[in-house]
């Protein structure tokens, strides 16, 4: 049976879904082992965000895999219905990107000192959540792929202000590490990392959300039901890795390692008596 569209590029962002998933298990894997003395609070983070994105892998799975092409393979009739593990995808999504967005609102009120940027993406966070909520839940009354234009202004509500949240968070990290390039160890690898973590990583999430929105807009094929099977692996990883981002060295002379309820304690090689810095939740 030859798969009409969306469904073949549905079935590839599955595909990368699942792969990436594996980077996600690995991350969280050497956040527990690097930082065993972090708030419990932040601990109890990290366990929800994996499980929702774990949740959010097995319905996908029992979509892509189990449903397309096990138990209703070459069913033509199976195409045109949106299965209930359909719908956990914007709800799952939804609440995701709201708490990866709230962890980071109070990161860049911490680092920026500046009230009114994390009060805007923690509105931007609370719309994401309701409209990937309505969108799972009036998907539940349409049934098939030919009505999902029926809750297009729900989508829209999901969708672009997460892209919008992202863009924001993905600026104010970026700001953050030029305004204070000049304090980091002059040591390229550090820094490459520090780049890599705070920069691209939320660089790559929000253009990627902005690419998603934009499929949603320009085309009445649900090409970005594809992507949004992806985001909530970019919005794990995005978190992860800003968590691992934490041992980076400041000064040549100063070292900072992250000590019990995500603290910087800060050392010196000379013998000077240390200090902390809240530089991360």
């Amino acid at each position: 049976m030859q798969l009409p569209q969306p469904f073949p590029t549905m079935f590839a962002g599955a595909c990368i879904s699942l792969a990436l998933f594996g980077i996600v298990i690995t991350q969280t894997w050497n956040y527990f082992n690097n930082f065993p003395k972090d708030n419990i609070r932040l601990k109890a983070f990290v366990v929800t965000v994996f499980t929702l994105d774990l949740a959010s892998t097995v319905f996908l799975a029992m979509w892509s895999v189990v449903r397309l092409f096990i138990v209703r393979w070459a069913d033509e009739s199976f195409l045109d219905v949106l299965h209930w593990t359909l719908f956990m995808d914007p709800i799952l999504l939804g609440v995701i990107a709201s708490f990866v967005h709230i962890f980071f609102a109070l990161r860049i009120n911490v680092l920026l000192g500046q009230w009114w940027i994390p009060a805007v993406i923690a509105v931007l966070a609370l719309t994401t959540l309701c409209g990937g909520v309505a969108s799972g839940v009036m998907a539940l009354h349409i049934n098939t792929f030919d009505r999902l234009h029926e809750i297009r202004p729900y989508l829209a509500v999901w969708l672009w202000p997460a892209a919008v949240a992202d863009i924001i968070i993905a600026l104010s990290m970026s700001y953050y590490l030029y305004q204070h390039k000049e304090r980091i160890n002059s040591t390229e690898q550090w820094m490459d990392r520090a780049t890599g973590v705070l920069v691209q990583n939320g660089s790559i999430t929000a253009v990627v959300a902005v690419i998603n929105a934009i499929l949603f807009v320009s085309s009445d094929v649900p090409y970005h039901l594809a992507i949004s099977f992806i985001m909530p692996k970019l919005y794990a990883n995005m978190t992860l890795s800003s968590l691992h981002s934490r041992k980076v060295i400041v000064r040549p002379e100063v070292i900072a390692v992250p000590s019990a309820g995500g603290v910087f304690t800060t050392s010196t090689y000379g013998g000077n008596r240390g200090r902390t810095h809240q530089a991360c939740l």
